[in-house]
């Protein structure tokens, strides 16, 4: 399927009201350059890559170094509530379910709350997010996440209130398993005490993990274990970057190296025994369902306005095709064509503005 003609198709299941429930983090991102030379009070040049930040750094290896860092966007974040937004904007019913604020709403989440209904059960963490061209580098505090458990979620949501979400919902996203250290448990909890009470239809079980290279290899088994038996319940999407999902490989006993993107996709699927896996790099995107493979690339931009939400981005893309049944390397496409979309503009596209933005890139 051309650009042309997905961006017709889009166009036309826009009129289809499907819906989503996301979760179940939630952070304030501030987007963070770092100066280079500072050239007056109002102007200075910044450090553009990663590596020469790395450089900057090493070369101060026994001696000290001091830096200016420029605060350039404080925002709403995480998987779950960027996610959430960039599906409401695709034309979603969306509620969200994170940490945003507790007893109220963090002011960086009242945007959100314009488009996603939202359920709060604790304070929002803080990353702050060091932009370069080639990558970013991301620092959390993670204090309202490290603490959090299946108790607090279910008392301050309420079980209710739970199981009315996800009955209502199409869509069922509980991503950020790295960054909540109680996330195995908490699926778990999901899975006996949420999900065999929800009526049994076609529901897609989107998880993404985050970097999980701080966790132990033991917690990574464990979490594959569990994550299979969501699919009991539905069709269970793992999305992965090329980082995340070489240390799954290895987490199971395969070597990354071994296997193309696209291989490694089959090869995680059927090792974890799950519907469907995906790996997105910076060009590409690769996955392998039970029904077919498929790749895409296309859209990547070397100078991004915004590097953080991008995965989140492609993730509502991706999901959101699954959701109206495109052909998977089409689905692929979608999910690059709204991070594409994000990255360039530092906004998520509605429909219009996405079936715009294909008719008028060309791949690469």
């Amino acid at each position: 399927m051309g650009y042309e003609e997905l961006a017709s198709r889009l166009l036309s299941v826009g009129k289809e009201h499907l819906s989503a429930c996301i979760g179940i983090d939630g952070f304030i991102d501030r987007i963070l350059r770092v100066v280079d030379q500072r050239l007056d009070a109002f102007h200075a040049t910044y450090i553009q890559t990663l590596h020469d930040y790395g450089q900057r750094i090493s070369s101060a290896s026994s001696l000290s170094l001091n830096m200016e860092i420029v605060p350039e966007l404080s925002k709403y974040g995480g998987n779950g509530p960027i996610m959430a937004g960039a599906l409401a904007s695709l034309g979603c019913g969306v509620s969200c379910i994170g940490a945003l604020g507790y007893p109220d709403l963090a002011e960086e989440f009242l945007p959100l709350r314009e488009m996603v209904s939202l359920y709060s059960f604790a304070q929002p963490a803080i990353t702050d997010s060091y932009e370069f061209t080639d990558g970013k580098l991301i620092s959390s505090m993670l204090d309202s996440l490290n603490t959090l458990h299946w108790e607090r979620i279910s008392s301050r949501v309420g079980m209710p209130t739970l199981l009315q979400l996800f009955e209502q919902s199409d869509l069922i996203a509980v991503n950020n398993w790295t960054m909540i250290p109680a996330m195995t448990q908490i699926w778990v909890h999901l899975q006996e005490e949420v999900f065999p009470k929800l009526s049994r239809r076609r529901r897609i079980l989107f998880f993404d993990l985050a970097d999980p290279s701080k966790r132990a290899a033991t917690d990574l088994q464990e979490m594959q274990r569990v994550l299979q038996k969501f699919s009991s319940f539905g069709s269970v999407v793992l999305s992965c970057n090329q980082r995340e999902a070489d240390l799954l490989a290895m987490a199971v006993g395969m070597d990354p190296n071994a296997f193309p993107p696209l291989s490694l996709c089959r090869q995680l699927r059927q090792a974890m025994g799950i519907y469907c896996v995906s790996i997105h790099t910076l060009q590409n995107a690769y996955a392998s369902s039970e029904d077919a493979d498929g790749t895409a690339e296309g859209f990547f931009t070397p100078s991004p306005r915004i590097s953080v939400g991008g995965g989140d981005h492609f993730n509502a893309g991706f999901a959101f095709s699954l959701l109206h049944h495109f052909p998977l390397p089409n689905a692929l496409t979608l999910g690059r064509a709204v991070s594409g979309y994000y990255v360039r503009t530092g906004s998520s596209p509605s429909l219009d503005e996405l079936a715009a933005f294909l008719t008028e890139s060309v791949p690469g």
